[in-house]
């Protein structure tokens, strides 16, 4: 799987944004299937999920780390509205 994080498929954060990005993600409640406990949840993507947001913290890390390479991604992402002194 190939996850690029200049995709503008998605919105990108600020680094204070990415801490628990994803944490508090609820899904539904598994009701009904056989072997499974009425409160346990199945979620199929669980490893894809994972590999997404592993990918995306260690690309957008490696840009937070670089100003440079971080304000040149932004105004990639936000064109001319992007403003450095406001990041």
């Amino acid at each position: 799987m190939s996850f690029d994080i200049r995709s503008n498929s998605y919105s990108v954060f600020s680094a204070a944004h990415l801490s628990g990005l994803f944490d508090d993600v609820k899904l539904p409640k598994a009701v009904g299937h056989p072997g499974v406990a009425p409160d346990q949840v199945i979620d199929a993507n669980a490893a894809t999920k994972q590999q997404i947001q592993s990918t995306f913290k260690e690309q957008f890390g490696e840009y937070a780390a670089d100003p440079q390479k971080f304000h040149a991604l932004m105004r990639e992402v936000y064109g001319d509205s992007y403003d450095v002194g406001k990041a």
